[in-house]
């Protein structure tokens, strides 16, 4: 019987998402030329495609940021903290975050899918980054497969997007694949 527990994602963790979204370039300046829709946009080509086994991907930094966003619209008196709680700066929102996102965590949802047995797309199923790594590794071509220790650079330098559930560095194949395209196109090895 799989195990069905709820788990949710540490509330840190969701405003460093926010915050990772807050300061990152906007649709104009990442717009690809087959046109994008959505927070980070999906490619036109995708929506024609199966859902399920398309490219449609489960974007953890952009369901954080909403979060957030929804924080503030529940508490508008705080409104005022918000660069604060954005610079990660002492204020008395801290304290009021705390207590709504107690009452409001964010649920993991993707991996409590992985635990049910019924994800049918393997790309979006989420991994710890070494066994992602591994799996990538076992079936990609030579010139794409990649190191623990790059993949961690590349975590680290935000070219790879990865979360932390329960402190574990997470990530799945499919953004393993838009790293490795994204090096490519820029000619990072």
């Amino acid at each position: 019987m799989p195990n069905l527990e709820l788990r949710f994602y540490p509330a840190d963790q969701v405003l460093d998402w926010w915050r990772s979204y807050s300061y990152s370039p906007r649709l104009a300046e990442v717009e690809k030329p087959v046109g994008r829709i959505g927070p980070e946009g999906y490619p036109e080509r995708t929506l024609k495609a199966d859902p399920v086994a398309g490219e449609i991907h489960i974007d953890r930094r952009y369901l954080g940021y909403l979060h957030v966003e929804l924080f503030f619209e529940r508490n508008f008196a705080f409104h005022h903290c918000r660069a604060h709680l954005l610079k990660g700066d002492p204020s008395a929102v801290d304290e009021v975050w705390e207590r709504w996102y107690k009452a409001n965590p964010m649920m993991i949802t993707a991996d409590a899918v992985k635990a049910t047995g019924t994800v049918k797309c393997e790309e979006l199923v989420p991994y710890k980054l070494a066994e992602a790594l591994e799996k990538w590794n076992a079936t990609a071509k030579a010139k794409d497969r990649r190191a623990i220790t790059s993949a961690r650079d590349a975590a680290r330098e935000g070219r790879l997007y990865t979360w932390k559930p329960e402190g574990k560095i997470t990530t799945t194949l499919n953004e393993i694949r838009r790293w490795i395209e994204a090096d490519s196109r820029k000619g990072v090895a």
